[in-house]
Order: C-alpha cells, then sequence, then structure tokens
C-alpha cells in the first residue's frame, strides 16, 4: 500500500496514469497465498499485478486442455516485464526444465530483465548456454552439458536460449553422429531428448521466433555444383526476358494491378506486381511464349499443338489432376531425362510461385539487394531488414529464388566499374567471345556505336596489370 501511494504521488500531473493506479486495486483475481512469488515480484519491482496480466498468466501456467497455447497482448501490456517472470518463477518448481525464449535483438534486454526480476528476492538464477556450429565438444563436454542442465532444473533456475542456439544444438547432434563424432552426437542427442521430455518453453514474441521465414541451414560434405547447372541459371535468364517483353503490354492493359518504372532502350525495367490479375496474366504470357518459341534445354517448337497444350498447362498450374500429369510425363514422350530438368525447373518458376514472390512479395533495396561488405564475401541477392539495411547473417535458402532475385539486383542496379571489368576479363579467355559479346549486345543501344564490336575495345594492354588498362573505354555504370 505503501508503494502504490508512492506511484500515486508520483503521477499526480498525469490524469491518465493515476487514474489506472486508482482502478488498481491489486489481487482481485487472485490470492498471494497461493502465488507467493508474484507478490514477492510486486514488492522488489514496485508494482501491483493487473487483472488482464493475471489472466494471461493463469492461462500460460495451466494451457487449456494441457495443449501448446498462444496469447496475445497489446504493447505496453507488461508480457516480457510482468507475465513472463511470473509464470517463469511458477514453474521453476525443481521438478522440471524452464526454458524461455527470446529472439536476438531482445536478447541482452531480456537476460538484464530477468536477472533483475528474479534474481533477487525470488532467488532464481539465470542460465545462458548459445551454442553455434564453431563450437567443437569432447564426450567431457557433452556430459557437462547434462550436468547443467539438470543442475538448471533441480535448483529452479530458469534457462535463457535464442532460436539459433536451440537450433544450432539440435543439428549438432545430427551432424556429429553422421561423421566421426558419433560417441558426443549421441550424447547431445540424449540432451535433446532431455530438453523434449523435461522442459517447459516460454516464448517471447513467438511471432517474431515462429515465423516461417526463419530457418538454420548446416552445409555438409564436398561443395558441388547446384543440380542442372548452368542451364538453371540460363533458364531462369530467358524467362525474365519474357518477362522483360511481357510487362508492357501488361501495364497497359492492367494500369492499377502493376507498377512499371520508366526504363531506358535494352533496360529492364523494375517492376512491381499489385493484384492478382496482372500476376495472372504474366504468368499465362509466360506459359504461352514458352510453349511456343521454347527455352534453352527445352525445345519444345516441334512438338505438336497437342502436346504443347499439355505442357503449357502442366507448367501454368500448380493444382493437376492425374490426367493432367499423366499427359506429360507419361504419353507425351517429352518427359525425357535431358528434358525433365529444365520442364520441372520452368514449372518451380511459373506453378510453384517463383517468379510471382519475387515480383510480388520482394522489393529490391527494400526486401533484398547486394551486401558487398559481408565476410566471407558473396555477391549473391540477400534479405533486407529495411531500404538499404541488409542482414548480416541470413540468406534466400531456395536456389531458384537467390538465382532470380540475384538476376534481378544486377538487371535493376546495373554493373559497377568493377563488375565490368571482371566480366570482360573472363569473355577475352573464352573460346567463342565475339558470339558471346554480340548475345550481350543484343538489345544494347543503337547509340552506343563503338561498343557495338568487341574488337572495337583495346585489349593490347598487359593481362597482368589493372584491368581497367585492357579497355580504351570508360564503361557507364548505367549500363545494363
Amino acid at each position: 500500500m505503501v508503494q502504490r501511494a508512492e506511484r500515486m504521488l508520483s503521477q499526480r500531473d498525469n490524469d491518465t496514469e493515476l487514474v489506472k493506479e486508482f482502478l488498481n486495486t491489486g489481487h482481485a483475481n487472485w490470492d498471494p497465498m497461493d502465488y507467493p512469488e508474484s507478490l514477492l515480484l510486486e514488492v522488489e519491482s514496485g508494482i501491483l499485478i493487473r487483472e488482464v496480466q493475471e489472466n494471461i498468466a493463469s492461462q500460460m501456467r495451466s494451457p487449456p486442455q494441457g495443449k501448446n497455447a498462444t496469447m496475445q497482448l497489446n504493447m505496453g501490456e507488461g508480457k516480457s516485464t510482468v507475465i513472463l517472470p511470473i509464470v517463469a518463477a511458477h514453474l521453476a518448481n525443481g521438478k522440471q526444465l524452464v526454458c524461455v525464449i527470446g529472439s536476438k535483438p531482445q536478447a541482452k534486454e531480456l537476460f538484464r530483465m530477468l536477472t533483475s526480476n528474479l534474481g533477487g528476492l525470488m532467488d532464481h538464477q539465470v542460465y545462458q548456454m548459445p551454442f553455434s556450429r564453431s563450437l567443437k565438444f569432447t564426450t567431457s563436454d557433452a556430459e557437462r552439458i547434462l550436468q547443467i542442465l539438470k543442475k538448471c532444473s533441480e535448483t529452479g533456475g530458469i534457462l535463457l536460449m535464442q532460436p539459433e542456439h536451440l537450433l544450432s544444438f539440435k543439428l549438432m547432434g545430427i551432424e556429429n553422429c553422421l561423421g566421426s563424432q558419433r560417441e558426443v552426437g549421441q550424447i547431445l542427442l540424449d540432451i535433446q531428448h532431455y530438453l523434449n521430455t523435461h522442459s517447459r518453453t516460454i516464448v517471447d514474441e513467438s511471432d517474431d521466433v515462429f515465423s516461417v521465414k526463419f530457418e538454420l541451414i548446416y552445409t555438409m560434405g564436398t561443395q558441388v555444383s547446384i543440380d542442372l547447372s548452368p542451364d538453371r541459371w540460363v533458364i531462369a535468364q530467358r524467362v525474365l526476358s519474357i518477362v522483360m517483353e511481357a510487362v508492357h503490354s501488361i501495364g497497359d492493359e492492367l494500369p492499377q494491378s502493376i507498377e512499371i518504372s520508366p526504363s531506358r532502350e535494352g533496360q529492364f525495367p523494375r517492376v512491381r506486381i499489385l493484384r492478382q490479375d496482372a500476376e495472372d496474366m504474366l504468368l499465362s504470357l509466360l506459359a504461352e511464349k514458352i510453349c511456343t518459341a521454347g527455352v534453352p534445354g527445352l525445345p519444345i517448337t516441334r512438338q505438336s499443338p497437342a502436346v504443347r497444350e499439355c505442357v503449357r498447362e502442366y507448367i501454368l498450374n500448380r493444382d493437376l489432376d492425374i490426367n493432367q500429369i499423366s499427359s506429360v510425363e507419361v504419353e507425351s514422350g517429352f518427359f525425357i531425362e535431358s528434358m525433365k530438368g529444365p520442364l520441372l525447373l520452368v514449372r518451380g518458376l511459373i506453378a510453384e510461385g517463383v517468379l510471382s514472390f519475387a515480383f510480388r512479395q520482394k522489393r529490391w533495396r527494400v526486401n533484398y539487394g547486394l551486401d558487398l561488405s559481408r565476410v566471407p564475401k558473396t555477391r549473391l541477392a540477400v534479405p533486407y531488414r529495411a531500404k538499404d539495411s541488409p542482414t548480416s547473417r541470413s540468406e534466400f535458402s531456395h536456389p531458384d529464388v537467390v538465382i532470380v532475385l540475384t538476376q534481378l539486383t544486377y538487371y535493376y542496379g546495373g554493373l559497377s566499374d568493377d563488375d565490368l571489368f571482371a566480366v570482360f576479363d573472363h569473355l577475352l579467355r573464352a573460346d567463342q567471345a565475339e558470339a558471346q559479346y554480340q548475345d550481350w549486345i543484343l538489345d544494347a543501344p543503337r547509340s552506343t556505336e563503338g561498343l557495338q564490336e568487341l574488337d572495337g575495345s583495346n585489349n593490347e594492354g598487359s593481362s597482368s596489370g589493372d584491368s581497367r588498362d585492357i579497355f580504351s573505354f570508360s564503361p557507364c555504370k548505367e549500363y545494363h
């Protein structure tokens, strides 16, 4: 009561907060004799638990029907500062391991809050066990981890983890079992079983932690080329060239459904699909054009009209019945081993939504783009947190999404001087350099007369010097 009076005095000039204090008399829907640790939290933090906070906490202590439950409160209602500590303190009774999971940006603040609220009168120790793939465990290290977890459980401690730590630990056990350290891997799997069977987990900001975009991938084995390379990105480039031809007609017919930025001759326009009708029209035009002219690795022009129509339905529609599948994969004779990969790739780009994802859900320099400062370096497109703010370590996990977004990144942004000189350095080493160069400038503006022939560039400089000395012209950064 003294603390409540002090809070009222401190808020005497703030009518809103003062009214909240008057309305919250405390202990209206719970008995401090049943939950003494909640009373300790009130005393130590100088607060009174509100009715809505206790309502949420009571459901988290004993979820309905004993199943997983998700609770939602407005921002500032005390989810992390009040509800999480009183629930964690109640569950940490020495009979189970209480694990609190918070996202990486909140980890430091969550640790500070838990230690300040739980480490005083309530006397709960907060443990942290960060895991990463770089850690190399021995058998004794793995056994020590299990001992620490059991001690945390028996003494009423709180284990604070991040999603990356949990996923790293799961994958670490599997990786060791598949590798040379099978004994260590088995202990780690036993620890994972202990976590699964003896822990109660409280997840803060569950919408972020459980987001479908979050995953952790461990690469294993020897690095090999991706399936269908180099046709995999050549086909994607050809499909994007069809997109470049088709979007203007879509813009004329459906101007409110697609956003197309002005572009120069030969330049790929920045495209953003806004409505479903534009998406359907674009995919239909793509399927029609591919079944008419074909793409590299998929020569379909000599097939009968009936086969081409079946293939069009196959690459355009995501949900196919058994007859539609059979007409392409069994009856057509077109689904041979050399055609299978390119055909499935085109179906993935169109029917399975890769292109829709790239043009409708992702925006260049807002959701994806380059990050040339990464270590190790990469020239692939990476996810962005916000405009011009690339994530530090995240990547797009779908290979065709990476390919398409990377190509769009360079189509939209163009090549830097260093990129262009590196490209010409590779070109001059090729056997068919002139033919390849003519393909590159096929749709280049006619005004660039000095660049129409590869022989027009001065390539007599020393190959050991700066590549800038090889060419007599200065490439424009807007060259696409």
